[in-house]
């Protein structure tokens, strides 16, 4: 499944380049989604973070909506050492493969 394959793309891209750096850094992931219904002209995204606020302890994923470039909340997905791939990354790329 190809949501799958995008998900561990953006977790082992995550874990490489950022989770381990002594500096805290938030890797964001923008996909432009379809919306059924709406309008050509209108654009609507969703963003994806994945944050550790230390090098070895908790991994926080959140995402949220943009409608029209305005900014949508932060909703957290999932916040765990070990289970924010599964939880939080694969979990939405599955709910959300329709639309990406």
């Amino acid at each position: 499944m190809l949501s799958n394959v995008v998900s561990d793309i953006v977790c082992n891209t995550y874990t490489s380049q950022f989770r381990d750096r002594t500096m805290r850094f938030a890797m964001i992931v923008r996909f432009r989604v379809h919306v059924v219904g709406a309008p050509v002209n209108q654009y609507h995204s969703r963003e994806l973070a994945i944050y550790s606020p230390t090098s070895h302890g908790y991994v926080s994923v959140l995402v949220r909506n943009i409608f029209n470039r305005e900014l949508g909340p932060w909703t957290l997905l999932a916040c765990h050492d070990s289970c924010w791939r599964e939880d939080g990354v694969r979990r939405w790329f599955q709910e959300n493969s329709t639309m990406i």
